[in-house]
């Protein structure tokens, strides 16, 4: 374990790996990992009954998560002026421990890493790694239930980047038939149009489907008993999003 690197992680990453049941991946490549005490509070004490409670408890308990306040307050209220705390103190930690890698996923935050020459990766590079590594069969199906179970947003061309370079896509229209979740999968609507979960789409053809993407997303709106879902067709060929 002596030559394990030092990991200092925000609470997205240890919250959405919790999420998918794979919070243990982060033991098993990096032996233990570091997070200052904000990060704990908003997982642990916060969010008692939610996702990465319970289990990053027991990885504190069991010694491999551990807890070290920043001593520069003065980097962590600067950082604070535009950042939430956990991932202040975080980047605030981890230039304090010369960190050999930083867990964010806030796209604000990793800029910030960045001026401060730390490397970082997310959730998403934490499950290609894991591919890689033959410690998830499918990264497709992680990412899916990443998206579906716990709301993170992957772009369209972020998730064909992630399964083209572990081998899992070969083409657009692989990508795209695979993001559409339930009754939706296989079937497109046009732009802005509401569809209730268990009700069929308007299909497309499979020339019109090379020429379009698409982006699920469920919202719960006042006066509906389950989160309504919205399937926005962005077509490459004139129409704007």
């Amino acid at each position: 374990m002596s030559n394990m690197p030092t990991v200092i992680s925000d609470s997205s990453t240890l919250i959405n790996l919790a999420g998918i049941g794979r919070l243990y991946l982060l033991h098993e490549m990096f032996g233990k990992v570091i997070i200052p005490p904000s990060v704990w509070d908003e997982i642990v004490l916060a969010g008692t009954t939610m996702p990465g409670a319970s289990e990053v408890r027991e990885a504190w308990g069991n010694g491999w998560i551990i807890i070290i306040k920043p001593d520069n307050t003065a980097v962590v209220d600067l950082l604070g002026q535009g950042l939430h705390r956990g991932e202040a103190e975080s980047i605030a930690l981890a230039v304090e421990q010369c960190a050999d890698l930083i867990l964010l996923d806030d796209a604000d935050a990793r800029l910030a890493a960045v001026t401060f020459d730390l490397f970082k990766t997310g959730v998403i590079g934490i499950l290609i790694k894991a591919k890689a590594d033959g410690k998830i069969e499918s990264l497709r199906v992680e990412l899916n239930n990443l998206m579906e179970n716990m709301g993170f947003y992957i772009d369209e061309s972020l998730y064909r980047r992630a399964l083209s370079s572990v081998g899992e896509i070969d083409n657009l229209k692989e990508s795209l038939s695979s993001r559409v979740p339930g009754a939706c999968r296989g079937a497109w609507v046009r732009p802005c149009v509401p569809a209730r979960q268990g009700e069929p789409c308007w299909r497309l053809t499979p020339d019109q489907l090379l020429r379009s993407y698409s982006l699920a997303v469920g919202l719960t709106i006042p006066g509906f008993a389950s989160p309504v879902r919205f399937v926005v067709s962005c077509w490459i060929d004139g129409w704007s999003k």
